[in-house]
């Protein structure tokens, strides 16, 4: 992770389709049977970064317990170091650590970067050799924005020649930068990449922020228009994402423990709806005991237990899970929402056994990063109206329980508040 150096831009303006729309004042929405989108999807979008190296951090002593919490809130994804050594006996620690990850059915994404004492072909031969089925994909130098054009394409053009000879199923991914610029200048990778990548923090503010800049710096918006001058036409990958709870720092803000729990389950549902085919949060693990920005962006505490985002985000992965739903195609609902929807926003899911699931949230700042204070925004009352009797619906509020807090039988209509906090709707026809 890097702090950002704000970049003179045009605004970008990026049309999204009405499953995540939010009213600009008090009405109804929408008013016309609404695609789902496939539950599967979105809980396979959930990636996070590990360090399997860092033996002297927390990461050492926790891995197992770390690989534990990970498997029990159903993340199938992780993303870490292509880690290489010319001692053996080092390889052989690192690559135990991956194989228990994989033996628990979590895959690894690995950043690919040239190694000292060995051949750009030769190292990514071993590591994928390593590696062996733990790896479902390999990706480019991580923010080398240092690089000049011709290094970069060099070393990516190897890397996907050399991954694509011996893996040729695996996914292969683009550079991540820190600055715009850079993607600009290094232009288009769809010739040497499957997928763009990049990094967009929002450095403290909420999930879905508009932008603090002229530019629209650092909403999602404008880092898709940096990203996609990597990848115009291919998936692009949010390969970091996240909060730190360093609430002393003013460039990358950090926020309180609690903040970031609310925030990451609409992280991850926005980026989703946003067409980010998977976000990776940064990190699983604070690092150590340390106060700092760099050892504060786990989901778990140094000591391997859980910090409220772990739990929202276990939760939300819990009531949307959908083992069978890999090949399912998702279907319509006839729904509105009648009310204040102000900054209301809204997306339907759908399982394979064929009941949905409506998230909806206020996309409202709950933390001041300025003031370092917490805010608090005025509930929203709404109505949640179909056109026919669904035969149940139940609500959920995953940042505090996987179970629903209530049931609702044999009707067309409930009232419900809404919050910044994300509730999720069960919905059965």
């Amino acid at each position: 992770m890097r702090v950002r150096i704000p970049l003179i831009l045009g605004a970008l303006v990026i049309s999204l389709t009405c499953v995540m729309c939010a009213s600009k004042a008090p009405s109804k929405a929408p008013s016309a049977p609404v695609q789902a989108k496939s539950a599967w999807q979105f809980t396979d979008s959930v990636g996070v970064n590990t360090h399997a190296s860092y033996f002297d951090r927390s990461y050492n002593p926790q891995w197992e317990t770390m690989a534990t919490r990970l498997a029990e809130a159903n993340i199938k994804h992780v993303r870490d170091g292509a880690m290489w050594d010319s001692g053996a006996g080092w390889m052989d620690a690192v690559y135990q650590k991956v194989h228990s990850l994989a033996s628990r059915g979590i895959k690894f994404l690995m950043i690919f970067e040239p190694k000292a004492g060995i051949s750009d072909d030769a190292y990514i031969r071993e590591v994928l050799a390593r590696c062996g089925s733990a790896c479902e994909g390999a990706e480019g130098p991580n923010e080398k924005d240092g690089w000049s054009v011709q290094q970069m394409r060099s070393f990516q053009g190897t890397l996907y020649n050399t991954v694509k000879s011996v893996r040729p199923n695996i996914m292969v991914g683009a550079p991540s930068y820190i600055h715009c610029e850079t993607y600009s200048r290094h232009g288009s990778y769809e010739d040497k990449a499957d997928f763009g990548n990049f990094h967009p923090y929002q450095g403290g503010r909420h999930p879905e922020t508009l932008g603090h800049e002229t530019d629209g710096y650092p909403s999602l918006a404008w880092y898709l228009g940096c990203v996609r001058k990597q990848s115009p036409t291919e998936p692009v990958l949010a390969t970091e994402v996240g909060y730190h709870n360093d609430t002393t720092q003013t460039n990358h803000a950090g926020v309180p423990e609690d903040i970031a729990g609310d925030y990451a389950p609409r992280l991850f549902l926005h980026n989703f709806m946003s067409g980010v085919e998977r976000s990776y949060w940064y990190e699983a693990l604070d690092q150590s005991p340390s106060s700092t920005q760099e050892h504060n962006f786990g989901l778990l505490n140094h000591d391997g237990t859980p910090k409220p985002a772990y739990t929202a985000l276990k939760n939300t992965l819990a009531v949307l899970s959908d083992p069978n739903g890999a090949n399912f195609t998702p279907g319509s609902l006839d729904y509105t929402i009648f009310g204040d929807t102000t900054k209301v926003k809204h997306l339907l899911l759908q399982k394979s056994d064929g009941r949905f699931y409506l998230a909806v949230w206020q996309d409202v700042s709950i933390y001041d990063v300025n003031t370092r204070t917490r805010l608090y925004p005025p509930n929203k009352s709404v109505n949640l109206t179909f056109t026919t009797r669904m035969t149940q619906i139940r609500v959920y509020k995953p940042n505090t329980q996987a179970t629903p807090i209530k049931s609702f039988s044999n009707t067309a209509q409930i009232s419900q508040t809404i919050r910044p906090q994300v509730k999720v709707y069960e919905i059965t026809r």
